[in-house]
Formats: structure tokens, C-alpha cells, sequence
């Protein structure tokens, strides 16, 4: 959710679902120093470098792609959002950097539920009709976000890393 958002005083949203977002969107040099994950999968698992230097040239021309608005995770402070569900893929060069910014929302006080699905890659839920893990990953983070969206008590959130099917 954009800071920007919680200062114009719009209402929140009651929750958030992210699927292997890009909350720290930095060079791709950056990301190899900083997180293993981008070492070992940034090219042939269907997040290659070439594309994501490609993306952020063109989304975010000449601009700081350390500034919250881009990068969630350089957000000075986060401890008003939503109780967040972060759904992340086991072969995804954003799986650490989606494990720190689980880690740095509960740090922050946020209800954060992180679920990692080491079999699948960045894109999964893509994947549904063709792979079974990917079919069930989408139906538990959809039932958990149900939970979420009711206000139901969920598991909790320190017994969710990592996950498996």
C-alpha cells in the first residue's frame, strides 16, 4: 500500500496479498550483493536480469529506485499497514528480499503471514492449471486471505516460514 495513500487519509485497506512482489527494487547489481536468491536464480527461472533491467528502465526512468513509493521495503516506517499476506516462490531471485520484508513488517508491528512454496518460481500463480503445487498454492493463500478479509483468527504468523505442499 503507498505511503502516499496513508497521508491523503484515503481509507486503508483491511488487508493485503502480495504474490513474490518486487518490494526492493534496486539495480540488479545491488540485488546479487544483497540477496542469494537473486545470485542463484536471476536467469533461467523465469525472472532473468535482462528483463527486470529492461523493466525498470521503463517504468522508472532516471528515478530512485530506492524511493518507497518504488521500494516498499526503504519505507521509513510501515507499522500502519494492512495485516499483509506475502505468498513467495522457492526458485524466485525476490524470494529474500520478499523473507526480509516479511520479517521487517512484523518487526514493525504489522500481522504478517508469509508463505513460501519452495518448489514453484516467480510466476506461479500463472501456473495453476498446470502444476498441482502452484493450484494448491493459489487455494491456500486464497482461503488464508478469506480468513484475512473476515477477520477471522489465522494462524499465526510466526509458524508460517518457510512452507511446503
Amino acid at each position: 500500500m503507498s505511503t502516499r495513500r496513508l497521508r491523503a487519509k484515503e481509507k486503508p485497506p483491511t488487508c493485503q496479498l502480495l504474490y513474490y512482489p518486487a518490494v526492493d527494487n534496486r539495480a540488479v547489481p545491488s540485488m546479487r550483493t544483497d540477496y542469494a536468491s537473486s545470485r542463484m536464480f536471476g536467469d533461467g527461472f523465469g525472472l532473468d536480469y535482462g528483463f527486470t533491467e529492461y523493466v525498470l528502465a521503463r517504468v522508472f526512468p532516471g528515478l530512485d529506485l530506492e524511493h518507497s513509493e518504488i521500494s516498499p521495503f526503504f519505507s521509513k516506517s510501515i507499522a500502519q499497514l494492512p495485516p499483509t499476506l506475502i505468498a513467495a516462490s522457492g526458485f524466485d531471485p525476490l524470494r529474500d528480499s520478499n523473507r526480509a520484508y516479511a520479517k521487517r513488517l512484523r518487526e514493525s508491528g504489522v500481522r504478517t503471514w508469509y508463505r513460501e512454496y519452495p518448489t514453484l518460481t516467480h510466476g506461479f500463480f500463472q501456473l495453476t492449471a498446470i502444476t498441482e503445487a502452484a493450484d494448491a498454492a493459489a487455494t491456500e493463500t486464497a482461503l488464508l486471505l478469506g480468513e484475512l478479509i473476515r477477520g477471522a483468527e489465522s494462524p499465526s504468523p510466526e509458524t508460517t516460514v518457510p512452507r511446503t505442499r
